[in-house]
């Protein structure tokens, strides 16, 4: 054979061989991010924030100028209170890839709890313009806009957006949240029907629903709720909380505990269903293991305001040795930290400081009332539930 055509054989086939190799390279470069990112999203959907960081951050390493692996990252830190790292991450997220919109909505959420509404604002409407129909920043930018009294414009624009879709049950869903802002409370469980009617497996709509039944005093029916979700959604642990914390708000707080610590099993790292289990012990006079797992809590996460007021209240319930000074302490630093939010206003409570705690409430109520709807059944604020200015309060 004639070398030259030997050459250019070899030559070509080298080619072929790099080739091969590269597409290997790049198919398992990108199996291997997107293998990372999505055990991390399984382990952030069951409330294993510190694990699907690990994963998020082994898959930045893959490829840092991936926006969608910093966006991934930020949300754990998001749900672990670490909004400062989390607003970091997000923005990270954009500048690598402008067209997130969902790192957009994050972000507002962000601005929305630090009660910063135009920079809320900005960020809902910049997701909306990137995806018109994306419905958690149309909800979450109607939200801004009821704070600022504006909730009937939002209204107005949840009913022409049913009419025009009235097939997807999306639309109800949001429709029948603004009617719960608007204290329409009979018109926003028909919303949530008629969600659950057109998506039957439609989990938020449903949990939504059960939290409404218990605002509106139809306990039992919450139950029922709740039941089939434990039963539709077994792998999940927020139907035993949700459901322990219906059990809780009629009173019934030893039927309660199993169920917390059903949800507890799960070693979810969302703090609701620990907290409803020591509250529930605190109610039955159970003070021990109600302190010893607030202390387990506080260690893994300091700067829980909730687990602080928790264990202030516990440890003046029991109130032997030091506890009152203990208390003392803990509930100064939470209103330091900050003197406006619901944590604060169980402090003021605790520390029987009537006129602030009314305050906050009043502010409140206006401004987040989903906060204020257990309030009556909470054991921090018992000496007030006869008083005509908390009940005015705290009336939605």
């Amino acid at each position: 054979m004639d070398t030259r055509i030997l050459k250019y054989i070899l030559a070509g086939l080298g080619v072929i061989v790099a080739s091969m190799f590269g597409a290997y390279f790049i198919i398992t470069h990108v199996n291997s991010y997107d293998k990372h990112i999505n055990a991390g999203q399984r382990l952030s959907d069951n409330h294993k924030y510190y694990e699907a960081i690990v994963e998020f951050n082994k898959a930045i390493e893959i490829d840092p100028k991936k926006g969608i692996g910093y966006y991934k990252k930020g949300i754990p830190y998001d749900q672990l209170g670490e909004k400062d790292e989390a607003l970091a991450l997000y923005r990270k997220a954009l500048e690598l890839d402008p067209k997130l919109e969902r790192a957009h909505n994050n972000i507002g959420c962000i601005y929305l709890n630090r009660e910063q509404y135009d920079k809320a604002l900005e960020e809902f409407s910049a997701a909306l313009e990137l995806s018109p129909g994306f419905w958690a920043a149309f909800d979450n930018k109607g939200g801004v806009l009821r704070i600022l009294g504006h909730g009937q414009e939002i209204m107005q624009d949840c009913d022409r957006i049913v009419a025009l879709e009235p097939m997807d049950p999306e639309n109800h869903k949001c429709r029948a949240d603004n009617l719960v802002w608007l204290r329409r409370y009979d018109e926003a469980l028909k919303g949530y029907d008629k969600a659950v009617e057109l998506y039957p497996g439609f989990y938020e709509a449903r949990t939504a629903r059960a939290r409404v039944l218990t605002y509106v005093g139809r306990g039992d029916e919450a139950v029922a709720e709740t039941d089939k979700l434990v039963e539709d959604f077994p792998g999940l642990s927020e139907p035993y909380d949700l459901k322990g914390w219906v059990l809780y708000s009629m009173d019934k707080y030893e039927q309660a505990i199993p169920e917390f610590k059903t949800a507890m099993s799960f070693e979810d790292e969302s703090p609701s269903p620990y907290l409803g289990y020591c509250y529930a012990n605190i109610r039955l006079g159970n003070y021990e293991p109600a302190i010893k797992e607030l202390e387990r809590l506080s260690k893994l996460n300091p700067s829980n305001r909730h687990t602080k007021v928790c264990m202030a209240l516990a440890l003046q319930k029991r109130g032997t040795g030091g506890d009152i000074e203990k208390a003392g302490v803990v509930l100064s630093g939470i209103v330091r930290d900050d003197p406006d939010d619901y944590c604060a206003a169980m402090t003021f409570a605790l520390q029987g400081n009537r006129d602030e705690m009314l305050r906050v409430l009043n502010t409140l109520r206006e401004k987040s009332p989903w906060d204020l709807h257990t309030t009556k059944q909470s054991i921090v604020f018992e000496p007030y539930v006869d008083d005509p200015e908390f009940i005015d309060a705290i009336r939605i």
